[in-house]
């Protein structure tokens, strides 16, 4: 599929409510792969905006058209080993309470209690 500064526009615009952001770059990134998808790498102008998008990133998850799409902050090589290793941990506390329910807040694997699931 293109990725185009438009579409991403049409993304970005089924986020809920709209944003209409000022995107100054729109890239796939890593190398082509039969059969797989790569990530698209945006570029906006305002870091506040950045900021609106990723708090409502999962409003995306109720569309039809984007209900794939996930959207995350760049990060530095060593937040994303430091997060890989959050996600390790996560699998394992998964796997071993089955009952329970986790998720990744501010840097650890937390319970999620049932009142905010």
């Amino acid at each position: 599929a293109v990725v185009s500064t438009q579409s991403t526009g049409e993304m970005l615009g089924s986020l809920s409510p709209p944003e209409a952001p000022a995107i100054e770059a729109v890239q796939r990134v890593g190398m082509r792969t039969e059969g797989k998808q790569r990530p698209v790498k945006i570029t906006l102008r305002s870091k506040d905006t950045v900021s609106r998008i990723l708090a409502r990133k999962t409003s995306l998850r109720n569309t039809v058209e984007f209900d794939r799409v996930y959207l995350s902050p760049d990060m530095t090589i060593e937040e994303r080993e430091a997060r890989g290793k959050l996600v390790v941990e996560l699998k394992r506390r998964r796997e071993r309470e089955k009952e329970k329910t986790f998720c990744i807040r501010r840097g650890a694997v937390v319970e999620v209690s049932p009142e905010d699931r």
